[in-house]
């Protein structure tokens, strides 16, 4: 058993999405935060109805958000004045840095922030990445708030609540999203940083051939179709293979452009399991039927993998 890292994880405790503490200069300066604290989660996912097939939605499923582990991160404005190497110059420091100074280069670019003075990041705690906890959306995100917060960027989906603590909506996820080039398939990940819990997606259509009238933010909506907070007493156990690593980047999207299209009896087996078992369940709170649920529809989701998944860490688990 050595070989396995075993973590007891609430399981999407209402609020789970991100917590926000801005700190300001004792002078006040401008009302402009010192430093962002960001904390989010790190999410699930069960499996996809379908992809691959220009006449059904694609990308759609089922996921679920956990508290822990998450991403725990700090950002500071750097001073006016204060010695650095170039204007917008990032530093970061701890798990995946590298991954964060290019999130933060992605969102100041987007909100043509380049000129400002930058900032600092601390990442104080990341789940592991390519294990399936969704991480890189979360850093990414999470970062994205940050900077947003940091240097008081107005976004779609803000109202008069712009710069309150806590609490993402929909429109500013997406917004977030786009700012560091998530969310390219599935929006669980996005879903899971806005708002938490069991969540279920419908995916989109996606021609076979892009059309220039789809537009980018076009992409990052798949529509939500139901959300359910789960019991606080409820728990989960992940178990991870220490070394294991799974298909990201270029290998990830080779890889889906070489499976096979999901039938749409699969498709429509996999919605049954989801809204009429899994569903149900967690509203009712029957943690026995919706563990049971959780079992089937992951079986068969991951029969659309098989010709790659034999050749990954989990596929004799």
């Amino acid at each position: 058993m050595n070989s396995m890292e075993h973590n007891s994880t609430i399981l999407n405790r209402e609020g789970a999405y991100p917590s926000i503490l801005n700190r300001h200069r004792p002078n006040d300066w401008n009302r402009i935060p010192a430093s962002v604290e960001v904390v989010s989660c790190a999410r699930l996912h069960f499996g996809m109805f379908s992809f691959g097939s220009a006449a059904m939605r694609s990308y759609g499923g089922v996921g679920l958000s956990i508290n822990q582990p998450g991403i725990h991160l700090s950002a500071f404005r750097n001073e006016p004045g204060e010695n650095r190497r170039t204007e917008g110059d990032i530093q970061a420091c701890g798990p995946m840095a590298a991954r964060a100074v290019s999130c933060a280069t992605h969102a100041m670019q987007a909100w043509n922030l380049i000129q400002e003075n930058g900032c600092r990041i601390v990442i104080h705690s990341a789940p592991r990445d390519h294990v399936g906890l969704g991480s890189g959306t979360q850093l990414a995100m999470s970062i994205a708030l940050a900077i947003r917060q940091l240097f008081r960027v107005v976004l779609p989906g803000d109202g008069l609540e712009v710069f309150k603590q806590g609490g993402v909506s929909e429109p500013l996820g997406a917004a977030l999203a786009s700012a560091v080039q998530r969310m390219g398939r599935s929006n669980i990940g996005l879903q899971a940083f806005c708002g938490g819990g069991l969540l279920v997606e419908a995916g989109r259509f996606v021609p076979s051939v892009p059309s220039e009238n789809n537009t980018q933010s076009d992409r990052w909506r798949n529509p939500l179709l139901r959300r359910v907070h789960l019991p606080q007493q409820w728990r989960a156990v992940l178990v991870v293979l220490r070394n294991a690593v799974g298909l990201s980047g270029d290998q990830e999207r080779m890889a889906f452009s070489g499976l096979p299209h999901v039938s749409r009896s699969v498709t429509a087996e996999l919605a049954r399991i989801a809204f009429l078992e899994l569903l149900p369940a967690a509203i009712e709170h029957d943690f026995e039927l919706f563990s049971e649920a959780v079992g089937h529809y992951g079986a068969l989701a991951g029969e659309a993998f098989s010709s790659v998944s034999a050749s990954l860490p989990y596929a004799t688990a």
